[in-house]
């Protein structure tokens, strides 16, 4: 599993191909995440080239955490710029993954209306490993002893 753009910066927004190498294109549909989550068979179908643009922004404010101590919240910012994350993978007919998972970060200059010039390091992370009530590090979750 690859992308036809490498994830990177990018001036203007672009046309992106999800592809798949070996008997897994033959035999297998392509999904794909826009929010930084691991591929499931519930994911995205792709259909086709994406165009890499605002509407494939992911609409998730996981920055907003509702289970923070309230002494712990930090404010939330009123805007957020956002990069494009996008994650895929193949699955057989049977519902089981036959790919590897790709991954890509793609940050486009003319969406946030300025250049970035600093170096840009992009995790992606399950938001469940973040903010799940029971695995997540960013909660006081299950295991809190206050």
């Amino acid at each position: 599993m690859s992308f036809s753009v490498s994830g990177g910066r990018y001036q203007d927004t672009f046309t992106l191909s999800i592809l798949s190498e070996g008997e897994e294109s033959s035999t297998c549909q392509i999904r794909y995440t826009l929010n930084g989550g691991t591929p499931s068979v519930e994911s995205f179908l792709y259909e086709g080239p994406l165009t890499v643009d605002k509407n494939l922004y992911s609409k998730s404010d996981i920055y907003k955490n509702p289970n923070a101590i309230a002494q712990y919240q930090t404010p939330i910012p009123s805007d957020v710029e956002r990069i494009v994350v996008i994650r895929a993978a193949a699955f057989n007919a049977q519902g089981e993954i036959c790919s590897n998972i790709a991954t890509a970060s793609y940050v486009v200059g003319s969406l946030l209306g300025r250049d970035i010039t600093l170096p840009i390091l992009s995790l992606c992370v399950d938001s469940a490993d973040l903010y799940d009530y029971q695995r997540g590090i960013f909660v006081p979750g299950a295991l809190h002893l206050l």
